[in-house]
């Protein structure tokens, strides 16, 4: 199967961008001229601007000396230099060191939690930059104008764009993904509904499609053990479905309290007792390799791209292993909705202190550009990606198959400073090595209904200072007595129907009620209601 130009989408995308950085009547000169170099405002004097940056997100500390950060710093004549220790791995320890002395903070900021950084700029420690984005930052302009969730996310509650928001376009990247040779040894179509999908579990489980004469199968698993909600919330999402605060056709609900919700239960809790779920699915380490190199599972869900690999690197071993990616199943309240999808992350703020912000603003707009587009995605040309004849870009076999996989060698590479950016749909295409991946990606494509707006998982509520904190103390208890609960329900420890009301009684007795007010509000707010 040819795929689509990654080089050309990215280019379309860029004529995109740039038309609507005129439109805006952004920059002037070398800006207007569509040299995404130039566009990033490069600066004409020789000697790079010192910036000193605060990057650690979770426990990764941003290495600016790695091959592609250098390219960056070349590309924007500034230099960077990391504030965290390298051997840092707490980042909520390491921000609360850094504000702790507002007169030292440095330059830029980056942090994982939207919120963590939000707050710093609501607080008076960051610089608002919507109209300085105005007047000299073209790309964001742009960007904000092709994914308006950009710029949305990048507004706080106070109408002050305080950081700027990056995003991975990663819609078609995690998808449900089944078994075509054992469907095919069955005899069986591709399930489109839960009821469907229900019995071709049952069939797996029983009807011995791995053809060892023992009924051994595990029809469905997940690897995802970073944690512990991580299949509760995929196995609830196939009932369209979760396990927490959701916004859904407009409205914010507390998916636990809706009926959607005990029909997903009560089907999970079902499934597990009778062998259709992997026994130790919310214990068993690297689950992928375990059950599917002893041809054991059936359905994940996963990245489709590794994980239609193991066509490739299981076929001498187990001949004819077939993993394609599966069309979202029609849930029983008839709707078919991709709960997980793009969703825009934190990205960096410029702090009081900056004492040369247009630096810092030549720095962050080039992220955005075309140029700044390829480097942080695929790295640099010849060495980490080709580009062929098509103008398809594809990372190099070294990259694919080196140790650790694909994200640490871009990470090793310095691809991955958490500064902000888009990470095109593109890159799914570069580690797309299959038909089979190819397939899958095209399909999701091809539905955009199956993504109706603003009913995800993970949706960024802008809260005010004072609602933040209020949440902050209200949604950890609901989330942790939630994920203990349905965790034990699905394992079979305890009666789901008998305790349903009661855990309901509980969810109001922690002020779920007042969580759904203060996240209504945002959410009417953030739309302008």
């Amino acid at each position: 199967m040819k795929r689509t130009s990654g080089k050309n989408l990215i280019k379309s995308s860029a004529a995109l961008l740039l038309a609507a950085s005129m439109l805006a009547g952004c920059g002037g000169g070398a800006a207007a001229s569509g040299n995404s170099g130039a566009a990033s405002g490069a600066a004409d004097s020789n000697a790079p601007v010192a910036l000193t940056v605060h990057d650690i997100y979770g426990t990764d500390v941003a290495d600016f000396t790695a091959p592609v950060a250098v390219k960056l710093q070349e590309a924007t004549n500034v230099t960077l230099t990391n504030t965290v220790s390298s051997s840092s791995t707490d980042e909520e320890q390491a921000w609360t060191l850094m504000i702790s002395n507002p007169d030292s903070m440095p330059d830029i900021v980056v942090a994982s939690d939207m919120s963590r950084i939000e707050k710093l700029g609501l607080d008076g420690g960051l610089i608002p930059l919507e109209d300085l984005i105005e007047e000299k930052c073209p790309n964001i302009v742009a960007a904000f104008e092709t994914y308006p969730v950009l710029r949305t996310a990048s507004t706080a509650s106070d109408g002050h764009i305080y950081q700027i928001a990056g995003m991975k376009e990663m819609s078609i990247a995690n998808t449900w993904i089944i078994r075509q040779d054992w469907l095919d040894k069955l005899g069986l179509e591709t399930p489109t509904t839960t009821d469907e999908l229900y019995e071709v579990l049952k069939a797996f489980r029983t009807e011995d499609p791995n053809g060892n004469g023992v009924q051994d199968e595990t029809p469905l698993m997940t690897r995802w053990l970073s944690a512990p909600d991580n299949f509760t919330e995929h196995g609830l999402s196939l009932f369209n479905s979760s396990n927490g605060l959701m916004v859904r056709q407009g409205k914010v609900v507390f998916d636990p309290m809706e009926e959607d919700f005990k029909v997903g239960m009560e089907s999970l809790i079902q499934w597990y007792s009778e062998g259709l779920i992997d026994p130790e699915v919310y214990t068993r380490d690297d689950a992928r390799n375990a059950l599917y190199g002893n041809n054991l599972a059936g359905l994940t869900f996963d990245w489709s791209a590794s994980t239609t690999q193991y066509n490739v690197s299981l076929a001498e071993t187990i001949p004819g292993f077939n993993n394609v990616v599966m069309a979202p199943v029609q849930a029983p309240n008839g709707r078919t909705v991709v709960d997980h999808r793009s969703v825009p992350f934190a990205g960096a703020g410029i702090t009081q202190n900056c004492a040369n912000v247009d630096a810092a603003l030549r720095l962050l707009d080039y992220l955005y550009s075309e140029e700044g587009q390829v480097l942080m995605t695929y790295g640099i040309e010849g060495e980490t990606y080709t580009v062929d004849a098509d103008g398809n870009y594809q990372f190099t076999e070294e990259m694919l198959k080196y140790d650790g996989g694909l994200t640490v060698a871009r990470k090793e590479w310095g691809c991955l400073l958490h500064l902000g950016g888009v990470e095109p749909v593109e890159l799914e295409y570069a580690v797309a090595t299959n038909d089979a991946t190819l397939a899958g990606y095209e399909l999701y494509m091809a539905h955009p209904e199956w993504y109706p707006e603003d009913e995800y998982y993970g949706f960024n509520f802008k809260y005010t200072t004072e609602e933040a904190e209020e949440i902050n103390v209200l949604l950890p208890s609901l989330k942790d007595y939630v994920n203990e609960k349905c965790m034990s329900w699905i394992l079979g420890n305890g009666n789901f129907e008998a305790e349903y009301d009661n855990f309901v009684a509980e969810l109001k007795a922690r002020n779920v009620d007042r969580v759904i007010e203060i996240s209504q509000n945002a959410y009417d707010r953030l739309k302008g209601k």
